[in-house]
This record gives C-alpha cells, structure tokens and sequence, in this order.
C-alpha cells in the first residue's frame, strides 16, 4: 500500500520516530534526494515501509517520457533498494506489522550469512581512489540492497514488458542518436544515476564513517555480479568487469 504524506499530515515540528535520529536529520539528509527504508511507526501507520522523497521521482530518476527501461533501471532499483532491505540481517528480526520477530530459521540465517561474505569480499576488493579500498563489512547492508534491488527491477521490467505485450529485440537500438542496445541502455541508465564529485580523500577508512560505498563501488560491484552486463557489453570473463566468481543474495 501506498500513501502521500502532505504538508498537511506531517508537521516538522512534531516529534517524529526515535529511528529517525532527529528533525534535523531529516531536514539534512533525507528530503532532498534519499530514500529511506523503516521499521516503526510514522503519523498513524505502524509496520514495515519505505519514504521516497518526491525529487526521487524527478530526473535523472524518473521521467514519464523516458523509455520504462530507462526508469526502471533508475527509479526502479531505488523502490527495489529499499524493499530488500527488510530482507536483511536487520529487517528480518521484524514481522510484516513492524513488531520485532525474527523470520528466519538458524539453516536460514546461515545461508545468508555464506552468502553474505561473498559481498564482503568482493567489496574489500574495490578501489575507491588510488590506493584506498572499500570497507566490505561497514558497508555491506547497503552493498547487497543495491544488488538485491537490481534484481528485483529487473524481474520487474520484465513483468511490466509482458503485461504491455512489449517486444524489443535485443539488438535493437531504441534512442535514436545513440547506438546503444536495450541491455546496454539499462546499465548505463543506473550508472548514470551515481554520477558524482567527491573531495579526494573523502573516502579515507580513518574518517570515513558511511555505511554507503563510494559511487564508482555501487556501479561496478553491482555490474560485476549480473551476467548480463557482461554479455551486453562483451566483457572477457575474468576480465575487472566480469568475474567468473559472483555474488548473489536473492537471486543466483
């Protein structure tokens, strides 16, 4: 279920849930441009719900006369983001309500963990500048949300596809001007989304505190882990882009 929180029923000044740190927080952080996935109580809604701020819904995320791919591939892996986040170490210790009660049974708990690791490691291995590394395990809950998340748009544009009776053949170069395929489109479209300048050296492990990679980390460790990538843009395998070993939460 969805709902519109209006100026009207979400007053600034009022106390708002102890997960949100502070109004402050949410002025700062969240209302521009970030996502956001929780597990509490927000006006009168109790459970588990995710906010998408309505610049989200703008370019370079979404645009009604974008190709779907092109929004799915943006928009799309944000909605999917989120939603796999209460399929974490953390979401699943809440029921659908938002009351706390683990989900998973210790077999189940153990295969994610396995294949958690696989992020881990992937990760440690990524070079955000010269000669400063991704810290695999600070930044794993969001590192899988964006795999997992990926995935899910992608089974979603399929579907959106189907139920449209749409064909595009995966040759074809649909975005006159630009010789891009449809698979190729896709992954561009949602590395276009991490686009950014950072100060050199923010990425420091001594001071960086984040639990989000680096840009350049959530683009390629996200490719790296989809064969489809890879076989769009005919990456050799083991090549950097597309390693023989890859990693998988909810998907294979």
């Amino acid at each position: 279920n969805f709902k519109v929180f209006q100026g009207n029923e979400v007053n600034l000044h009022d106390p708002w849930p102890s997960s949100f740190g502070s109004t402050q927080y949410l002025l700062r952080y969240m209302i521009p441009v970030t996502a956001n996935y929780e597990r509490s109580k927000i006006s009168d809604e109790k459970g588990n719900w995710f906010c998408m701020p309505q610049s989200i819904t703008q370019k370079p995320f979404f645009y009604l006369d974008y190709p779907m791919l092109v929004n799915y591939a943006s928009w799309g892996l944000v909605v999917g983001h989120e939603i796999t986040h209460g399929f974490d170490s953390t979401g699943s210790l809440y029921d659908f309500e938002g009351n706390v009660e683990e989900m998973w049974t210790n077999e189940t708990t153990e295969l994610y963990n396995d294949r958690i690791q696989c992020f881990i490691d992937q990760y440690d291995n990524i070079e955000a500048e010269s000669g400063i590394f991704v810290n695999g395990i600070q930044t794993n809950a969001e590192n899988t949300a964006d795999n997992g998340g990926m995935a899910a748009t992608r089974e979603a544009y399929k579907q959106w596809k189907l139920e449209n009776n749409i064909e595009i053949d995966s040759k074809q170069r649909i975005l006159p001007g630009l010789e891009f395929t449809e698979e190729q489109l896709w992954w561009i479209s949602y590395g276009r989304v991490w686009c950014n300048v950072h100060q050199p050296g923010i990425y420091d492990p001594a001071t960086y505190g984040g639990v989000h990679a680096p840009a350049i980390a959530r683009v390629n460790g996200v490719v790296q882990n989809f064969q489809e990538f890879a076989n769009a843009f005919e990456c050799p395998i083991n090549s950097p882009m597309n390693p023989e070993n890859k990693c998988g939460l909810w998907h294979n």
